[in-house]
């Protein structure tokens, strides 16, 4: 079992037919030792094969939810068939948003992913949580909890407007509004060219990213900047 370390033991005791085995799994990708206990009933003259027990249990734990690196072989194919599955819909143009994205970190072997438009688009309509974990697949070197800010000059400022750059002694930057949303989404779909067919419904946008997105926040009915920025963060959203 690729990454992970087990152990087996098996205690006999004498006259007595059971067996009790004790199992330790440790998963360095979680940092944690795990541990199975059971006894078995079998007949005294049985040979009880710590191999079999060992390829059972690790076939089990072959099975359990993925919690691998990146770099898991299974892992990173499971993660790339649930893109544009987010906040409990479905869309195919998100798809292709997030292969856009993770396109161009390649292309530019950046992973800088919140410098990039598309990325943060992506991040809407796909979560913050599987785009991650796509672009670390890819580039190890991703790692959000060192990413750069969200790019506020190139991305942030015309997802709102000009009010972006007014001074904090005038009240400072304009937070992002439901409208700014729904105009920077629907803008990066057309900007990589989707079918008509694959653009999500406007409910949706609103109703499953949106509400996701200001849900996390808690910053009411706009998003400023500094908030956006920690959801991207932090906020791990699927």
């Amino acid at each position: 079992m690729e990454g992970m370390g087990r152990r087996a033991n098996v205690r006999g005791e004498e006259g007595i037919n059971t067996r009790r085995c004790n199992f330790e799994l440790h998963s360095p990708a979680l940092g944690s030792h795990f541990f199975l206990h059971f006894s078995l009933q079998l007949p005294a003259i049985m040979k009880f094969s710590t191999t079999l027990v060992s390829l059972t249990f690790a076939a089990f734990a072959s099975a359990a939810p993925a919690g691998a690196p990146a770099d898991n072989k299974n892992f990173c194919p499971m993660m790339h068939s649930m893109r544009g599955n987010y906040a409990g819909g479905f869309n195919q143009g998100c798809v292709e948003l997030v292969d856009n994205c993770l396109n161009t970190l390649k292309s530019t072997q950046s992973s800088d992913i919140w410098d990039v438009k598309h990325c943060v688009s992506a991040a809407f309509c796909d979560g913050t949580s599987n785009l991650l974990e796509l672009a670390a697949c890819q580039n190890s070197a991703q790692d959000n909890g060192s990413a750069p800010s969200l790019n506020f000059a190139d991305v942030y400022a015309p997802i709102v407007g000009d009010c972006a750059w007014i001074p904090v002694s005038q009240g400072g930057s304009c937070p992002m509004t439901r409208q700014n949303f729904i105009d920077f989404v629907y803008g990066s779909f057309s900007d990589i060219g989707i079918e008509d067919s694959a653009y999500p419904d406007v409910s949706l946008v609103i109703n499953n990213w949106w509400a996701s997105l200001t849900q996390w926040t808690a910053t009411g009915e706009t998003v400023p900047y500094v908030n956006l920025n920690d959801w991207l963060h932090f906020s791990h959203s699927k």
